[in-house]
């Protein structure tokens, strides 16, 4: 009878510990997760402070020369503004476009400003400029 006691407690204590082992994780997990955070972190504040100044990769084509004398160099106006990547969700991506709206895109959709998105990944999203073909890519 003693001995099936001491049978049932070792028993218990296996079935203890293997629960045990599904739920620990190491410190290398802990590790990927703390630099992808802090990566992903980092990448977002980087893009907001580029909207902030007003900085958002916009193209600028040159304007006619005016007709004033003293003008030495034309001056550039904006075509167009590329969105800002918000989030990529498998081959879907969020973005958010100039006016402060969101839209999602897969590859093959036209984004508003004459852009047409090329490939959607994990490493960003490449979209075509119709206008000249010029190809960007959003991180």
């Amino acid at each position: 009878m003693e001995n099936a006691k001491y049978a049932a407690l070792i028993l218990m204590l296996g079935c203890g510990l293997a629960h045990a082992e599904d739920i620990v994780r190491t410190v290398g997990d802990l590790d990927r997760l703390q630099s992808g955070r802090v990566f992903y972190d980092a990448q977002a504040a980087f893009n907001k402070s580029k909207m902030a100044a007003g900085q958002s990769d916009l193209i600028t084509q040159p304007e006619a020369p005016s007709a004033a004398a003293g003008d030495a160099m034309p001056a550039a106006k904006a075509v167009s503004s590329l969105p800002v990547l918000e989030k990529v969700a498998g081959a879907v991506a969020t973005l958010q476009l100039s006016d402060g709206s969101t839209t999602q895109v897969r590859p093959g959709d036209s984004v508003s400003g004459g852009f047409v998105v090329v490939s959607v990944s994990m490493r960003g999203v490449v979209m075509k400029r119709t206008q000249d073909g010029r190809q960007f890519t959003l991180n």
